[in-house]
């Protein structure tokens, strides 16, 4: 531990004292809204340990923000900004709201978790389930069709699909890294693109806003739908899964993770340090182990998160109309997801004292250990919770943005735009929150471009490409992104080292990412039917995959 601290305390001073001393230091300051992000994320990959690489981009961020100048100034906001990470930045993430709301959905799942795996409930889950999943191409597809049914919410997505398919996916042998990909993918990406979720009612409002702002008299519903073509990436990536599990091919570290958990029945690697417990103790005896005992809280959990959306929603409506986009779009999410969990919480325990399969003792004790097991994945997430409030005082988005955004053409706009996105959310680790910067920038210049460029009157075909683009662009760089939250959360419930998820989805991820540029966003400009668009890329994918996609033997006992 001591080692990896030294590394990267080294690596982030003589980076910046190198960077003075040959560029002077206007190259540092030009430069500084890069540079929390960046120095988390590389130090996370060369020290696979994400929380002192989080913490060092955190304490980068806090001496930026002191503007030093010269290399004697640059020594003491060393040390100033060393404390200053904890009581200014990582305390402010902390005390935020909505960020509190997360952890105690986190770790009240966590204690769910812990009473249902104490009492034998996902023991039980397992034993039905294992009777109609009999191959590892079967447990993979269940993960996918699970995560594609959670489509309301990406966190509870995360942390649902991750417990519930763990056991089946270690016993054939399935990584746990291409556990978290499939979770990861089936998390933000579906939630974002489906028409009733937690994500609707702000992406719409961002849309609305928008189109206020240019007095265009169009319903944001209608942009929204009709932008869905439109999302190359999200619509990809999420059939990219069922395409990889039936031609059994991976490739990159997924390859070498996967080769792993098949021929050596390891589903982590050796000395990783997974985000989660993977081992809590099973204290009922085996008659009382049922699966009722896991299935119960799971949908009581989804059914209170989606009554308290509906709830909140018409409770906040203040004279709109009761429709289903407005009733979403008032609704509190973080409130629901609170309630819901608790709700979830008390079924658990409630259920294993019922049915005798837990003491009232003993379902606490289980109940706490789950929530402890917990305590590793609450740090990670307030560390990226404090990089990403960095990001916004440095205004890291608006310095990319005015990088990537300068004299682009009709053709190029939404290529151009799907980039920004990506490198915006890679390196705040929030879609949301790139979606809030980007679209009051991004519509009004399709809209100015389409008029520059001789588009018909009324034609704003460019405008649902550019909010395709948008959208998906901030996905996938939230799903790439080491500190991202629903990143975080799905090594969390998938019990898996951090940074090997990150690793190994990373691969996949920009492998799409690029395809959906070239043969999506590119010839989009142009104007060619995003549905053929769509076809041709999975197309693309496809034929790819047969060249640099290889098989692993599987054996007879896989």
């Amino acid at each position: 531990m001591k080692k990896r601290l030294y590394i990267s305390i080294l690596i982030t001073t003589v980076i910046c004292i190198s960077t003075i001393i040959y560029s002077g230091t206007d190259a540092l300051i030009n430069t500084a809204p890069l540079w929390p992000p960046f120095i988390a994320i590389i130090l996370a990959l060369i020290t696979r340990d994400v929380i002192i690489s989080l913490f060092t981009g955190v304490w980068a961020g806090a001496v930026i923000a002191l503007k030093p100048s010269g290399v004697a100034d640059l020594i003491k906001s060393l040390a100033i900004g060393f404390f200053n990470a904890l009581d200014t930045y990582i305390l402010k993430s902390v005390a935020d709201s909505d960020h509190v709301s997360i952890i105690l959905f986190t770790l009240l799942i966590g204690g769910t978790v812990g009473v249902i795996s104490s009492s034998g409930g996902l023991e039980g889950f397992v034993s039905v389930i294992a009777k109609k999943v009999s191959s590892r191409i079967k447990a993979q597809i269940s993960a996918w069709l699970l995560g594609m049914a959670v489509f309301f919410d990406d966190y509870t997505n995360c942390l649902i699909v991750g417990n519930m398919m763990r056991p089946i996916f270690d016993r054939f042998r399935i990584s746990r890294e291409k556990l978290s990909f499939i979770v990861d993918t089936t998390a933000a990406p579906v939630s974002s693109l489906f028409l009733v979720s937690t994500w609707i009612g702000f992406e719409i409002g961002l849309i609305s806003e928008a189109m206020k702002a240019l007095n265009i008299p169009m319903d944001a519903y209608a942009i929204f739908l009709s932008s869905i073509p439109y999302r190359f990436y999200v619509i990809i990536v999420l059939l990219f899964i069922p395409l990889l599990i039936f031609m059994k091919r991976e490739f990159g570290a997924m390859f070498q993770a996967e080769e792993r958990a098949v021929t050596k029945n390891q589903p982590l690697r050796p000395g990783s340090k997974p985000l989660g417990e993977t081992d809590i103790s099973l204290k009922a005896k085996p008659q009382q182990r049922s699966a009722i005992l896991a299935i119960l809280p799971i949908l009581i959990l989804i059914f209170a998160v989606i009554v308290s959306l509906i709830g909140t929603g018409i409770n906040n409506l203040n004279g709109k109309e009761k429709t289903i986009s407005n009733i979403l779009g008032s609704a509190n999410s973080y409130k629901a997801l609170l309630w819901a969990s608790l709700a979830s919480s008390l079924a658990a325990i409630s259920a294993v004292i019922f049915s005798k399969a837990l003491t009232f003792k003993d379902a606490i004790d289980s109940w706490i250990s789950g929530i402890k097991s917990m305590l590793m994945a609450v740090i990670v997430l307030s560390l990226a919770w404090a990089i990403g409030g960095i990001t916004k005082e440095l205004k890291t988005a608006e310095y990319v943005i005015a990088i990537l955004s300068s004299h682009v053409s009709s053709w190029f706009l939404p290529a151009a735009i799907f980039v920004s996105a990506a490198l915006i959310s890679f390196a705040t680790g929030t879609s949301w929150g790139t979606m809030a910067i980007l679209f009051p920038i991004a519509i009004p210049l399709a809209h100015k471009i389409s008029l520059a460029s001789g588009f018909p009157a009324g034609d704003v075909s460019l405008i649902y490409i550019t909010s395709g683009a948008v959208l998906s662009g901030s996905v996938f760089g939230d799903h790439c992104s080491p500190i991202s939250d629903t990143t975080i959360l799905s090594s969390i419930g998938s019990c898996v080292d951090h940074i090997d998820h990150v690793n190994t989805q990373l691969y996949y991820a920009v492998f799409v990412a690029i395809i959906c540029l070239l043969f999506g966003y590119i010839p989009a400009g142009f104007g060619i039917n995003p549905w053929i668009l769509n076809a041709v890329s999975l197309f693309a994918i496809f034929l790819i995959m047969l060249k640099i996609g290889k098989k692993i033997q599987e054996g007879n006992n896989v």
